[in-house]
C-alpha cells in the first residue's frame, strides 16, 4: 500500500505540491532576504510532506474506488493482486522473494491502471450497444455492418480482460507452489517466465482497446 502512494503521489495535482512546497524550503535555505525565516525551514517542509502524503492517498482512493464498487472485473483484479502479494510474502529464501517482488511492482505499476482504462473504456462500448439495443444514444442510425464490428470488438475486449484475469489466477497458483521452494535457478526461471508471459499477453492484447474511441466516433 505504501509504494502505491508513492506512486500515486508521482501524478499531478499531488506532484504540484510537493514541487511547490520543497521550493518554498529551497528558497529559505537558499536565498539571502530570507535568512531571518532560516531556522524555521522545517515546519514549512513538513507541511508540504503531510500535504503531498494526504493528495497522493486521496488520487490513490479516487482512481480505484468507482471501480471497486461498481465492477466485478476490477475487484477480480485487485482481489488477485492481493493474493500476488500474500503468496510472496510466504516465499522462504529472502533473495528469491525479493526477485519475485517484481511482479507485484510490475502489477501495480502497470497491469492494473491499465487494466481500469481498458476496462473503462469497454464498459463505454458496452453501454452504447446496450443503448442501441434500446433505439437511443450515439449508434442509433448506424450501419448494421458497424454495429456487428462494435459487437465483435466488444466481446474481443470482453475477452482480453477476462485473460488477463486468467494469467493472474495463474500467477497466484503457481507461486502456492513455489512458496515452499528453495532459491534455485530453475525455479526463478519459472517465475520470470510467468512474468514475461503475462506482460506479452498484455501488450498483444491492446490492440481492441486502441481502437474503441475511434469506432465509436465513426
Amino acid at each position: 500500500m505504501f509504494w502505491r502512494v508513492l506512486r500515486a503521489g508521482g501524478r499531478p495535482p499531488a506532484i504540484w505540491i510537493l514541487v511547490l512546497g520543497l521550493g518554498v524550503v529551497a528558497a529559505m535555505l537558499f536565498v539571502q532576504g530570507l535568512e531571518p525565516y532560516r531556522s524555521a525551514w522545517p515546519v514549512p517542509f513538513l507541511i508540504t510532506l503531510l500535504a503531498w502524503i494526504a493528495m497522493s492517498a486521496t488520487q490513490l482512493e479516487n482512481r480505484v474506488a468507482p471501480l471497486i464498487q461498481d465492477d466485478p472485473l476490477m475487484r477480480k483484479a485487485l482481489e488477485r493482486r492481493d493474493a500476488l502479494a500474500r503468496e510472496i510474502a510466504l516465499l522462504e529464501a529472502p533473495s528469491f522473494r525479493h526477485q519475485v517482488d517484481d511482479v507485484l511492482q510490475q502489477v501495480d505499476k502497470d497491469i492494473l491502471p491499465e487494466f481500469e482504462r481498458r476496462l473503462a473504456r469497454h464498459r463505454t462500448l458496452e453501454s452504447a450497444l446496450a443503448d442501441h439495443r434500446k433505439g437511443r444514444g450515439p449508434l442509433v442510425g448506424a450501419s448494421p455492418a458497424t454495429i456487428a464490428n462494435l459487437r465483435q470488438l466488444s466481446t474481443a475486449q470482453q475477452e482480453a480482460l477476462q485473460g488477463l484475469l486468467t494469467k493472474l489466477s495463474d500467477m497466484v497458483a503457481n507461486l502456492i507452489g513455489l512458496s515452499h521452494s528453495t532459491e534455485d535457478p530453475e525455479t526463478l526461471r519459472r517465475a520470470r517466465a510467468l512474468v514475461e508471459d503475462m506482460a506479452t499477453y498484455w501488450e498483444s492484447s491492446a490492440e481492441v482497446f486502441r481502437d474503441t474511441d475511434a469506432t465509436l466516433k465513426r
